[in-house]
């Protein structure tokens, strides 16, 4: 179901469109402005972490992140006027890309600003038809994006992601290439090492069937051996229905599942419930899509998950 712009978004856009005197060519190296500053805007909170570890260092480069650190996934995020002002000055516009933005298509006619897909190249996984996203009249949505954006969650595609987003900033700050990639190989060593770690643990878990909180975690199942047999909230934010609770009941039992995930940016009393009748133990993971806006918060938050993993499975 496609989703209408806002009448005031349109305007900002049309506003923008004529102070701004768009150009038709497609630009992809930028320069600082009278200031001498490279003005950067990333999406949200995982991006802008990725591009503050590869901008580390180096002068003359401005990073906003445009969602505030509270907003959590994009998917039906839309534009504030705020927006609007910060991405009209911004040189580089750094996003997830994989339909997590579906703002995206007010930014087509904007090709002076330089525009880096950090999912580009990914392998996209498919949304699960049982998990798709009903609204409050129990209709199935049908988003424009068919597949999962929630790529970061695996440590081996989030070191693709820093890849994109490196050679992104190289081509268009060649200047500073060398910097680039010099705080690109001193990151994903970091990152490296945190794969390796969660290759060793999760290889030695004797449960391997999980239920989650929404549909936030299948590149982190994929990748290191686990699978996600359903979702409590197919839509989150919005409690599951007496059915689809009872759903989800039968499949904790006909599946042995003994542990459920909830996340920090929801409520978990319908895991409450379905651990009551159940008996299966609840533990939290964090998507790190909200939270302290450090350059180290990928890791640390990747790491806690990593320790509940451990605890729990």
């Amino acid at each position: 179901m496609k989703k209408r712009l806002p009448q005031c978004t349109l305007i900002l856009i049309l506003a923008l469109s004529l102070v701004s005197g768009i150009t038709a060519g497609c630009q992809t190296e930028r320069t600082a402005d009278d200031s001498g500053e490279l003005r950067v805007v990333t999406s949200f909170l995982p991006i802008y972490i990725f591009t503050l570890n590869l901008v580390e260092g180096i002068d003359g480069i401005r990073v906003v992140n445009m969602a505030a650190p509270d907003i959590g996934c994009l998917h039906e995020y839309q534009l504030l006027p705020g927006d609007m002002v910060e991405l009209e000055a911004a040189d580089i516009f750094i996003f997830n890309g994989a339909g997590m933005e579906s703002f995206l298509e007010v930014l087509a006619d904007r090709r002076d600003l330089v525009k880096i897909e950090a999912s580009s190249g990914i392998q996209l996984l498919p949304l699960d038809e049982n998990h798709g996203h009903i609204d409050a009249d129990g209709e199935t949505l049908n988003h424009d994006h068919e597949v999962n954006a929630h790529v970061w969650l695996s440590v081996r595609l989030a070191i693709q992601q820093v890849k994109n987003i490196s050679l992104g900033l190289q081509h268009a700050d060649p200047k500073h290439a060398e910097m680039y990639q010099r705080n690109e190989a001193a990151y994903i060593d970091r990152l490296a090492d945190l794969d390796r770690l969660y290759r060793e643990t999760l290889d030695k878990v004797a449960i391997r069937k999980i239920i989650t909180f929404h549909d936030a975690f299948p590149y982190l199942a994929k990748e290191y051996g686990l699978t996600v047999v359903a979702v409590i909230q197919r839509e989150p934010g919005r409690e599951p229905s007496t059915a689809e609770l009872a759903e989800t009941i039968d499949i904790i039992r006909s599946e042995d599942v003994q542990v459920l995930f909830v996340e920090p940016q929801y409520s978990g009393r319908a895991a409450d419930t379905l651990a009551a009748e159940t008996g299966a133990s609840v533990y939290t993971l964090n998507p790190v899509v909200t939270g302290d806006a450090g350059a180290l918060t990928y890791e640390q938050v990747m790491m806690d998950n990593l320790d509940v993993l451990k605890l729990a499975l």
